[in-house]
């Protein structure tokens, strides 16, 4: 599979950052959630709020065929994602009212969860203030979690259970790294 090297990763959080917006806070707590997690893009256009389970560093993942996972997320993500919920999106729900959704949007009058297409089309336009000559995608930022996470010493069978692969052969396509 095709990934980004770490500095990209970081280039692309950078530029991410710049934007202050209400929309940029939520951009970039997504990009953030999508490479610290190896999620799946429909994975993370789906997770609602009780999904943040924050009194035990986790995440709950409504995986591929209903398969539920527990991934558990660093603080200063949660602290991100907490800072997140309680202002960014509590300001939209003050504006547009009550959802379960974490990633809210309004589409034909209704309050619906951000759509993949629109978070990739996000992803392209903030790869593209990055200026790095490389293709992106949202599921080549979960390629890159996985290559970066076996670089730094995860095994195969924590890395399955992270991304949510039934069987380890699965993870083959990643044996390119050292």
């Amino acid at each position: 599979p095709e990934y980004l090297s770490e500095q990209d990763i970081e280039k692309l959080f950078e530029v991410a950052q710049k934007d202050q917006s209400l929309h940029g806070k939520r951009n970039l707590i997504m990009f953030y959630l999508m490479y610290v997690t190896g999620m799946r893009v429909t994975e993370l256009t789906q997770l609602s709020v009780s999904h943040i389970q924050v009194d035990s560093s986790h995440v709950r993942i409504d995986g591929k065929r209903g398969k539920q996972r527990i991934i558990p997320i660093a603080k200063s993500i949660l602290t991100m994602l907490t800072t997140y919920i309680n202002q960014v999106r509590q300001q939209f729900v003050d504006k547009h009212g009550t959802t379960q959704y974490l990633f809210p949007v309004v589409y034909g009058k209704k309050i619906r969860p951000i759509s993949r297409q629109a978070f990739w089309g996000i992803l392209k336009g903030i790869w593209a203030k990055a200026n790095i000559n490389k293709t992106i995608s949202p599921h080549r930022l979960r390629h890159s979690f996985a290559t970066h996470m076996l670089r730094k010493g995860a095994n195969l069978r924590s890395l399955q259970m992270l991304l949510g692969h039934e069987n380890v052969s699965t993870l083959q396509i990643y044996t390119h790294v050292e």
